[in-house]
């Protein structure tokens, strides 16, 4: 049986930021819908976007289980975390929706993580023409907040996050023991599950201590 301390590798997080505090992302509107297809599914012009927003969106879509809303979902979860300084984000959010067929995806993406299946839905950015693991898991992330008792909660692991752990010293490879990349994203999130209960916080605040330290 593998230990707590085998998954953190015995280290510890620094004063816990709550994702609560995080302040809605802005967003240049006019940059997004340049692209049709973006503006096929987005057309209304958007000031910003929180992590509430997405949580209440992707709530509704997979409860009304209607495909049709997923689109608009994808691109408002790529919006969000573009904000205003990824200008590569627009260009490759159209191509997705025009190489790849998102909605089907995104409820493959659900029943994956629904199911405990976290890897296989890790994997599934290779599907997703332009997206690559670190906005794929910004996907994961808003796809399971639509997911009730979850074991563990699919989080957000970027080039800042991958910053905030090699801070504190975690090391992917070591605690998967494996370079398997979908094992080392659950790796990731079991560690971020025991941190969570160590520091009695959210799984989600573990996420947003990485990214963004006090």
């Amino acid at each position: 049986m593998t230990s707590n301390f085998e998954i953190t590798l015995g280290c510890k997080m620094p004063m816990i930021r709550h994702a609560n505090a995080q302040r809605p992302v802005s967003i240049n509107p006019s940059v997004w819908t340049a692209y049709p297809e973006i503006k096929a599914v987005v057309p209304e012009p958007l000031a910003s976007i929180s992590r509430d927003d997405l949580k209440n969106e992707a709530g509704l879509a997979f409860k009304r289980n209607d495909l049709s809303e997923l689109p608009r979902l994808f691109v408002k979860t790529m919006m969000w975390g573009s904000g205003t300084t990824n200008g590569r984000g627009p260009r490759y959010t159209a191509s997705a929706l025009r190489r790849s067929d998102i909605a089907q995806l995104m409820k493959k993406i659900y029943n994956d993580l629904a199911d405990g299946r976290i890897e296989d839905a890790y994997g599934l950015h290779k599907q997703i023409h332009g997206v690559g693991p670190s906005f794929h898991t910004k996907l994961l992330w808003v796809v399971g907040s639509a997911i009730e008792n979850k074991s563990l909660t699919p989080l957000i692991l970027d080039d800042r996050v991958w910053a905030g752990l090699k801070r504190i010293g975690w090391n992917s490879r070591k605690s998967a023991g494996s370079r398997d990349r979908g094992k080392r994203y659950r790796a990731y999130l079991d560690a971020c599950d025991i941190w969570a209960k160590e520091n009695h916080c959210s799984q989600e605040d573990i996420e947003f201590t990485l990214f963004e330290p006090a």
